[in-house]
C-alpha cells in the first residue's frame, strides 16, 4: 500500500493498521506522500480522528524512522529519571532557560533535545543562539559526556532524528502563517483578512490526537524514561480552544502509562506572550533576571511549575506543593543561576552577559510606541501580532526556516 493510500484510508473514516501508519510515516519521510498529502492527512484527523491504539502507533513509528538516542541506558550511570520536557509553541516561551538549570541545581540529570523553532515560535535553541559563543549542534557524544560532568546539556535536535514530526509540523505553520499574513497587507496594517473568530476560539491548526504523536514521538526518539508537555492553548497557538487542549493533555498522560513510562501535561494561556521580552537575546536576558529574583512573576511562576512537574515525574518530591518549593529556594539561593554560568560556559559561551546584558546582541534601532493618552493599556495583546511585529526586524527573510537577528526584540 502506498502512503497516499493510507491517508485515503482515514479519508473514508477508516482504521489504520500498525504496518500502514509505519508505511504513511515512511513515505513523509521520503517524499512519496508530498505536502499536499500531509494536509489531506491533517485534514482526514481532524474530521475523522485517531483512536488511541492509531495515535501510539504514529508516535512510535515517528521516533522510529530516523535516528535515536537512548537516554535511560546511556546516561543509566546517573541516579535520577532521566525526563523529557517539550511545548507545543509559544510567544515569549522562554521558561526552559530558567527551570532547567533550577533543576539541574537539584541533582536531576538533564539531557535536553531540543528542535528549531518554526513560524512565530522560536525554540529554546534558536534563543541561544543568540548568545555569542553558545554552541547547541554539539554532537552525541559530547552531549551526553557533558550530563554525566555537569548533570546539564542541551543539543540541537538533528534533522535525522524523527523526520517525519519536523515536516508534519512545517506543513502546520505553513497554514499559521498564512492564517497570520492575511490578517496584514504588504506594510504590517491589519487588513480586512483578519484571523477568524473560529481560529480565535476554536478550530486547532493541529488535531490534538495528531499533535500528541508528533511531540511525542520526539521525546521517544531521544528515549526519555518521563515525558512533559507544555500544551500552550490560545491565539497564539496550534491549540486554540481548552476543550482541545485537555484532550491533548488527557491524551499525553494516557499513552505515556500505556508505553510504561510517566506522563504530565501542563496547559498554558497563550492569548498573551510570556513575559515582557519577544525575541532571542532579550529572552535570554530576561530569563537570567528571573534567575537573579527579580524578572516577571508570570515567567517565574510557570518556569516553577514545570520545573516541579519535572521533579514530580522524577519522584524527587512527593507532592507538586513540595516539588514547586524546591524550584523556588533553587532559584532563590543562587544555586539555579550558578548551574546557568557554568552551563552556558560548557557549551562555549562567555558567561559575562549575565552580569552585562550589553554584551548580548542590541538592536541597531528603536522605536517606541506611546498610548494616546495617560492610562491607556491594552486589553488583551494578540501573540500572533506581537510576534509578526518583531519578526521581520528579527527574521529578514521568510518565516519558516530563517535566519533569525539576534538582535531584534519587542518589549512590551
Amino acid at each position: 500500500m502506498h502512503a497516499v493510500d493510507v491517508v485515503r484510508k482515514k479519508e473514508r473514516g477508516e482504521t489504520l493498521q500498525m504496518h500502514e501508519i509505519r508505511r504513511m510515516v515512511e513515505g513523509i519521510v521520503d517524499g512519496t506522500l508530498p505536502e499536499v498529502g500531509m494536509q489531506a492527512l491533517i485534514r482526514a484527523v481532524s474530521s475523522r480522528g485517531l483512536s488511541d491504539d492509531e495515535t501510539l502507533a504514529l508516535a512510535r513509528a515517528i521516533a522510529e524512522t530516523g535516528d535515536t538516542l537512548d537516554l535511560s541506558s546511556e546516561l543509566s550511570s546517573l541516579p535520577g529519571v532521566k525526563v523529557g520536557k517539550i511545548t507545543t509553541g509559544g510567544v515569549g516561551d522562554k521558561m526552559s532557560l530558567v527551570a532547567l538549570p533550577a533543576v539541574a541545581a537539584l541533582g536531576l540529570p538533564i539531557a535536553h533535545v531540543s528542535a528549531r523553532g518554526l513560524g512565530p515560535h522560536a525554540g529554546l535553541v534558536d534563543k541561544l543562539a543568540a548568545v555569542p559563543g553558545f554552541r547547541s549542534a554539539i554532537g552525541r557524544e559530547a552531549f551526553l559526556r557533558q550530563v554525566q560532568d555537569i548533570g546539564l546539556a542541551v543539543m540541537e535536535k538533528p534533522v535525522s532524528m524523527a523526520p517525519a514530526a519536523d515536516r508534519l509540523l512545517a506543513v502546520v505553520y505553513d497554514a499559521f502563517l498564512k492564517e497570520i499574513d492575511r490578517t496584514y497587507d504588504a506594510e504590517g496594517r491589519v487588513g480586512s483578512g483578519s484571523i477568524s473568530d473560529t481560529a480565535q476560539e476554536g478550530s486547532a491548526l493541529l488535531p490534538p490526537a495528531l499533535g500528541v504523536a508528533v511531540f511525542m514521538g520526539r521525546l521517544l526518539a531521544a528515549g526519555y524514561e518521563a515525558l512533559l508537555v507544555d500544551v500552550k492553548v490560545g491565539a497564539g497557538a496550534l491549540l486554540r480552544s481548552e476543550k482541545d487542549a485537555r484532550a491533548f493533555a488527557e491524551l499525553w498522560v494516557r499513552l505515556s502509562r500505556r508505553l510504561g513510562k510517566k506522563g504530565a501535561a501542563v496547559i498554558v494561556n497563550m492569548n498573551q506572550p510570556h513575559g515582557l521580552e519577544i525575541g532571542t537575546a532579550n529572552e535570554v536576558r530576561e530569563a537570567v533576571e528571573v534567575l537573579m529574583g527579580r524578572g516577571p512573576d508570570d515567567v517565574l511562576g510557570l518556569s516553577m511549575r514545570l520545573g516541579g512537574e519535572m521533579l514530580l515525574l522524577s519522584d524527587t518530591a512527593k507532592t507538586i506543593e513540595e516539588a514547586v518549593n524546591m524550584v523556588y529556594e533553587a532559584i532563590r539561593s543562587g544555586a539555579a543561576l550558578i548551574k546557568f554560568k557554568e552551563w552556558v560556559e560548557r557549551q562555549g559561551a562567555d558567561a559575562a552577559f549575565i552580569d552585562d546584558p550589553a554584551l548580548l546582541p542590541q538592536p541597531e534601532y528603536e522605536a517606541v510606541i506611546g498610548a494616546q493618552a495617560e492610562g491607556c493599556f491594552f486589553r488583551s495583546m494578540p501573540v500572533w501580532s506581537a510576534r509578526r511585529f518583531c519578526s521581520p526586524a528579527a527574521v529578514g527573510t521568510g518565516w519558516m526556516r530563517r535566519s533569525i537577528s539576534p538582535a531584534g526584540r519587542l518589549l512590551l
